[in-house]
């Protein structure tokens, strides 16, 4: 199971995914950061969309027009 923990931070929430193995799209509302597959920690201050697969992130990078 993939867990998402939302931390305060200083000037914004830093966000936390972990569990077990997942793709990991991180971007800012324009342009993707990252795609990974982990099933370690993804700790960032941008949005993460996580999926069973890469497909799936692929569709979002789409529905979402990102660079």
């Amino acid at each position: 199971m993939t867990t998402t923990e939302n931390i305060p931070n200083a000037d914004k929430t830093m966000t936390v995914v972990s569990g077990e193995t997942s793709w990991r799209l991180v971007h800012d509302e324009t342009r993707v950061i990252a795609l990974l597959q982990s099933s370690g920690a993804t700790r960032t201050q941008q949005t993460v969309f996580t999926a069973a697969t890469r497909e799936e992130c692929q569709a979002e990078i789409a529905r979402l027009n990102l660079r």
